[in-house]
């Protein structure tokens, strides 16, 4: 059986270029997916969306891997916004909100998601009101016109980067 890296395999969505922005044709994927606001370092939302989304991650791919299709579980990504521009740029993250999502291969089934939220969800409890299956479609033209290229963001620390610098500085042009 061969185990998919979709790292790999969609290299491009996972090895942007540090330091400067690049357009990329984002495909449409499936997502595991759940909502929340406020700091990422301190919001108890935040811990249980990650706590949520590894195990039903890790359960969709035991269950494929039980019908000989086998993969890497991809990375935690994530959509991040403030309803204010500013305090996004000014790292005020009790304002933020976020999408946090794990991606899903496209054979993966619904079932396959249920079966493992009812799973995580003998361990956890509750899950999340937000904890959905998903597909995301993107194009430059759904984009919010603050972040205008995307760019891959390694951590959410409290150290002022590039990014912001450069969002604002897009902004101003109006690209």
């Amino acid at each position: 059986m061969i185990k998919i890296d979709f790292r790999k395999t969609l290299a491009a969505l996972y090895a942007a270029p540090a330091g400067r922005f690049v357009e990329i044709d984002l495909p449409t994927l499936d997502f595991v997916k759940i909502d929340g606001e406020g700091d990422p370092n301190t919001a108890p939302a935040y811990r249980q969306a990650i706590e949520w989304l590894y195990p039903v991650s890790y359960a969709m791919k035991f269950a494929a891997k039980a019908i000989g299709k086998d993969y890497v579980v991809p990375p935690l990504e994530g959509l991040w916004w403030a309803d204010d521009p500013a305090d996004f740029v000014a790292r005020r993250k009790e304002r933020w909100r976020w999408t946090m999502m794990i991606m899903v291969p496209d054979f993966i089934e619904l079932s396959f998601f249920d079966a493992a939220v009812e799973k995580a969800g003998r361990k956890l409890g509750d899950a999340p009101s937000s904890l959905r299956f998903e597909t995301l479609t993107e194009d430059v033209g759904s984009l919010s016109p603050w972040i205008t290229w995307p760019s891959l963001h390694r951590g959410v620390n409290n150290e002022r980067h590039l990014l912001g610098d450069r969002q604002r500085h897009l902004d101003r042009r109006g690209a």
